[in-house]
């Protein structure tokens, strides 16, 4: 069994409030984008309980992945037996504001219980199962363009009626979410547009609108706390990028303009700054269909 998992950008990120339980309320707009593709593969194997074996060397193999603990809590909750070896090709960058740790593990979750029979969960329980392992995990079940709310948990599909393309940019320095949020009020936040203004510019399929109305209030304690992605940012404005922004947590930069434009500044990116600078061209994705299509790690180009 296998399955493509897609990285994801906030096109839009407002928190709006601390909880008790350390989680913050947040108003989001997840986009999934066509690549880069994470893919997993399940197979059953003889030992007791489950193992993982992964081609990334920062990734890890044990209980600490969230592939491992989806596979523990969908054999806990439908009684069936954890003798899953997992597979993990990684293609999405590591604690990179991308999701792809969530995104691997909602796919290994979609994975198991289309092979539980008689006791696969329904969507919506399984929607819960995904919370319990990250709020975003229940995003990746069903990738579309999604308003979010909550911990980012309490989704709504929103209308998007162009397959937008986007230039992402990581300098290889990971930052965890933790951080991210943890900083958050170290340096000011300007108020966000009105979200609804983001989501008539994607129903109208505008490019300017969209980018006219992105937004992350994470953003700014990142920029502040590691200056390259402040000049990276720079860059890509002074290429001609419509919108340029810091995906979730960080540390990986999206930027919005016209195919064209996101062409010359990535080969800029790549010719003025190189390795260890990740650079990929791709598009937001409007509907999940190639995720259960034949994982092509030579398609990844940039």
């Amino acid at each position: 069994m296998q399955q493509n998992s897609p990285a994801k950008i906030n096109l839009f990120l407002e928190v709006t409030g601390h909880r008790a339980d350390g989680y913050h309320e947040i108003r989001t707009v997840f986009a999934p984008l066509h690549s880069p593709l994470d893919h997993i593969s399940l197979a059953r194997c003889t030992s007791d309980g489950p193992t993982l074996a992964c081609d990334h060397v920062e990734v890890p193999v044990d209980e600490r992945n969230l592939c491992w603990n989806a596979l523990l809590l969908h054999a806990r909750e439908t009684g069936l037996d954890s003798n899953w070896h997992i597979d993990l090709a990684k293609r999405i960058p590591v604690a990179a504001g991308l999701g792809g740790g969530s995104s691997d593990a909602a796919a290994t979750l979609k994975l198991l219980n289309s092979q539980a029979g008689a006791r696969a969960l329904s969507p919506a329980a399984l929607s819960r199962l995904a919370s319990q392992l990250g709020a975003d995990v229940p995003f990746f079940l069903e990738p579309t363009v999604s308003l979010a709310e909550g911990i980012g948990d309490k989704l709504q599909p929103v209308p998007c009626a162009a397959s937008l393309p986007v230039l992402l940019v990581n300098p290889g320095c990971p930052i965890s979410a933790a951080w991210a949020y943890g900083a958050l009020g170290r340096v000011p936040v300007p108020d966000p547009p009105p979200v609804q203004a983001l989501l008539d510019a994607l129903a109208a399929g505008d490019a300017a609108g969209v980018a006219a109305n992105t937004f992350n209030a994470l953003e700014h304690a990142v920029l502040h706390k590691f200056p390259l992605l402040g000049m990276l940012r720079d860059e890509l404005v002074t290429a001609g990028c419509m919108a340029v922004h810091i995906s979730g947590s960080g540390p990986t930069l999206f930027a919005l303009g016209e195919s064209d434009c996101l062409d010359d500044a990535a080969q800029q990116m790549e010719q003025r700054v190189g390795a260890p600078l990740w650079v990929h061209r791709t598009r937001i994705m409007r509907t999940a269909g190639l995720l259960s299509q034949p994982h092509d790690s030579a398609a990844d180009g940039n």
